[in-house]
């Protein structure tokens, strides 16, 4: 008898198999987060400065830079999309939310998958409900990775007993030796 219920499911976070819309969609989110405290930092010491012409400047800088952060990171979390519904799960819309999606209170669905691939690399779909590990390698990477290891097999089992004997000594000793290569437009060794 299992201890869960089964109207919910245990579900395995899948992959997925291209991680660069995520990985960029974070990273400008981050900057954009990072220009928005910068801006708010620039405000209070605006009102707090005895001359509040001195910090004008940087307030309209960052003011600037929080409208070009903000419209950059847009574009990048409204590009990643989920592999299975095809949906934005970085940016929160007004669809319907799945049964299964979840927020933290004081954020919407959005900020909380973002801030979840930020701190866990985990987030969940908030229109499908599934969801996903960014360091779970997908299922092209783990066959290309067993192919390659099949004919690392092949490859040594071909081998005579002496010639692998003397690959394991090169290996072995690959570390400790660097070789001295000399360089044309210097006098000594690099």
């Amino acid at each position: 008898m299992s201890s869960r219920p089964a109207a919910d499911p245990v579900s395995r976070a899948r992959s997925i198999h291209d991680k660069r819309p995520f990985h960029r969609a974070i990273f400008f989110t981050l900057v954009h987060y990072l220009c928005g405290i910068a801006f708010l930092t620039c405000a209070v010491i605006l009102f707090l400065h005895p001359k509040p012409m001195t910090m004008a400047q940087p307030l309209i800088a960052s003011g600037i830079a929080v409208a070009i952060s903000w419209l950059i990171s847009f574009l990048r979390r409204r590009s990643a999309r989920c592999p299975l519904c095809k949906g934005s799960p970085l940016l929160d819309s007004g669809a319907a939310k799945h049964a299964k999606a979840y927020r933290l209170p004081p954020f919407n669905h959005g900020t909380t998958a973002v801030l979840g691939i930020l701190f866990l690399n985990r987030f969940r779909c908030m229109y499908c409900g599934t969801p996903y590990d960014l360091q779970k390698r997908s299922s092209v990477e783990r066959r290309r990775e067993q192919s390659n290891h099949c004919a690392v097999v092949r490859r040594v089992a071909g081998m005579s007993k002496g010639r692998r004997a003397f690959d394991t000594f090169l290996t072995a000793r690959a570390g400790t030796l660097t070789p001295r290569i000399r360089d044309p437009w210097d006098h000594g060794f690099v």
